[in-house]
């Protein structure tokens, strides 16, 4: 579960342990208190090991750029994380929606069909981002046919939807979608693979290894070398176990900090709970089904019924074509509408019956 807090209480997230980096930084601090306690007991037994803090204070200048600097590195990775696993996730919903909203005028059971399939695969793509996204060594096989070799590629399903969006929809629907409809759904799909790349970047490229090295080097040696600088400026124990103590805290405390935000998607209390977005999201295209089911039982004869309503069709022998009859069944809450009419051309008929009962994606 993620870390809740109230940043309206200024004590209570002060001593808050849940998420906390305290337990992670603690035994440094007291072994770096430990050792600070130990140098004072060798100078006071006039064995000294101490050196000038000049030097040392001129060191904290480039340790403390790059912390700084790696801290605000890891948030922005992990904002961007962040940004993208909404976008991404939410624009597979808004898609399913467009889907539902297109057809809504094709009740068929082919239709029907059609927006189940469509259903269930924008919930497989979801499935799967989180699947890669959990799985590091997946992210990198994807990016760079490294590490494990993984059968799931969100590519490849993308374009199966992209088809079956594009091309069955021809099939499946009694009237072939406007192409507006069709760019509208495929560019919502090409949203979520723009997000889906910015994941898998974020996923499988940690920061160079030179600079975490280095920056980490610098970090642990002056960090560890200040009893020695303290010790030799400064009389009283109590000051010098006070100092270390918070300093030790401060610069690796950001230490643990930018490391655990590095890596967003993992099973951590800080990481993204990227089950529970994901949860919300398919939770959201139930209601979105069971909404669409909804307004066809409400409103689907209303709609069948304008839109085989009689018009004034002139044709070229100046006689109405149009004969639709609309025959209401409410029994055992269906409701069935048939229309007869023939093409403005006259040279055929069709006969068409829709029932609305049990209708939904």
């Amino acid at each position: 579960m993620p870390v809740h807090y109230d940043t309206r209480t200024p004590w209570l997230l002060l001593f808050q342990i849940r998420g906390s980096i305290w337990i992670s930084v603690l035994p440094y601090c007291l072994a770096n208190c430990a050792l600070a306690g130990l140098i004072y007991y060798l100078r006071e037994n006039e064995v000294h090991v101490t050196f000038s803090g000049e030097g040392h204070a001129l060191m904290s200048l480039m340790v403390s750029y790059l912390v700084v600097s790696k801290v605000y590195l890891a948030f922005d990775r992990y904002m961007n994380a962040r940004c993208a696993t909404g976008q991404a996730f939410s624009t597979l919903r808004e898609l399913h929606e467009q889907v539902l909203t297109f057809t809504a005028r094709n009740l068929t059971p082919d239709a029907q069909a059609w927006r189940e399939i469509a259903k269930r695969s924008i919930v497989e793509l979801l499935l799967m981002t989180i699947s890669i996204l959990k799985d590091e060594r997946k992210a990198i096989y994807l990016a760079r046919a490294e590490e494990t070799k993984t059968n799931e590629d969100p590519m490849s399903s993308a374009q199966s939807l992209r088809l079956h969006l594009y091309v069955r929809s021809d099939t499946y629907l009694p009237e072939e979608l406007a192409l507006l409809e069709k760019s509208k759904m495929l560019d919502l799909l090409n949203v979520y693979l723009a997000a889906y790349r910015e994941l898998l970047k974020l996923a499988s490229t940690p920061l160079p290894f030179p600079l975490v090295q280095m920056g980490r080097t610098f970090l642990f040696l002056w960090t560890f070398t200040i009893p020695f600088a303290l010790v030799g400026i400064v009389d009283e124990l109590y000051s010098v176990i006070l100092f270390v103590f918070f300093l030790t805290y401060g610069f690796i405390g950001l230490e643990f900090v930018s490391m655990k935000m590095l890596h967003p998607f993992g099973d951590s209390k800080n990481d993204l709970n990227l089950e529970g977005m994901g949860q919300a999201v398919m939770i959201g295209i139930d209601r979105d089904a069971q909404a669409f089911k909804d307004f066809v039982l409400k409103e689907g004869p209303v709609l069948m019924e304008r839109r085989y309503s009689p018009k004034l069709v002139v044709a070229r022998d100046g006689k109405n074509k149009y004969d639709p009859v609309f025959e209401p069944n409410t029994s055992f809450g269906q409701a069935t509408f048939t229309s007869s009419y023939a093409e403005p051309d006259g040279d055929r008929e069709h006969h068409q019956g829709h029932s609305y009962e049990a209708m939904g994606p």
